[in-house]
């Protein structure tokens, strides 16, 4: 698949249009269009911005597959990140594909989170956090105004925790 084609299957799984793309890359949706329809191609830094818009790899983007290894030991030490909190983490090891999505589940193997491949690489320790809280909250049976609470009361305490003094 070429750059044009990932980048408009990209958009699509996201949901977001041509504009809200162009929005969020600081560019015009003529520009953009154009590489969707495979005109131009952006620039090194845009490919960057890109690949961090939609939680893919820079490789990924330009076509150069990943080295199969590498990946492996990646999804491994994910893996073995999220087991050692007592999460399991369903994916294929051998498949490669960072646009698969995978399923997170409990120690009671009920599924608490469906996350793609990529964002779980780039983003274990933010997806671990979401899996923490999501777990957290079915096993306190809280109800979703009793949980918008104790958000609100951590918030507050982290501005709290901002506003001592380093000494205290």
């Amino acid at each position: 698949m070429d750059f044009a084609s990932k980048l408009t299957k990209l958009r699509e799984q996201s949901g977001l249009s041509q504009y809200e793309v162009s929005e969020r890359l600081g560019i015009k949706r003529p520009r953009y269009n154009a590489w969707e329809q495979g005109i131009s191609k952006p620039r090194a830094d845009m490919i960057h911005r890109v690949a961090a818009l939609f939680h893919v790899s820079i490789d990924y983007l330009l076509g150069q597959p990943e080295d199969a290894a590498d990946m492996h030991e990646k999804l491994s030490t994910v893996g073995e990140l999220f087991q050692a909190h007592g999460f399991t983490v369903k994916l294929d090891l051998h498949s490669g594909n960072e646009q698969e999505e995978t399923e997170i589940a409990g120690a009671d193997g009920r599924t608490l989170l469906k996350v793609k491949v990529s964002e779980l690489l780039f983003h274990a320790e933010t997806v671990l956090s979401q899996v923490k809280n999501i777990a957290a909250a079915e096993e306190e049976d809280w109800t979703e105004e009793e949980q918008n609470m104790i958000e609100a009361y951590k918030k507050f305490l982290r501005s709290q925790r901002k506003q001592r003094p380093e000494n205290s």
